[in-house]
């Protein structure tokens, strides 16, 4: 994400226009059942792609130029500038194990 947005800074006003979306985990055919093993994707359960693809419109049509897709992804995505890095470093080692 730190990429698209420095190429955005430095493509303002060019009439260039950068998007980032930033959908998470996302529900497709594409996981296997090993994936659903993971704690994290227990706790931060894959978005439904129909609801990434509104996401990735809605993205298209308004002037931001970044959007997190999922309650969850927002949620974990933000949690490590309010929480020390300590227990966020716990908090990643426990979602990354399997059950």
């Amino acid at each position: 994400m730190a990429f698209s947005e420095t190429l955005r800074a430095e493509l303002e006003g060019s009439g260039v226009q950068v998007k980032v979306l930033c959908p998470g985990s996302t529900d497709t055919p594409f996981q296997t059942d090993a994936m659903w093993k993971i704690k994290v994707y227990k706790a931060n359960k894959p978005v439904p792609a129909d609801k990434v693809a509104m996401d990735v419109v809605e993205l298209l049509f308004n002037q931001k130029g970044r959007k997190k897709s999922g309650f969850g992804n927002w949620f974990l995505s933000n949690l490590s500038r309010v929480t020390p890095d300590g227990i966020i470093m716990k908090i990643k080692k426990n979602l990354a194990s399997q059950v």
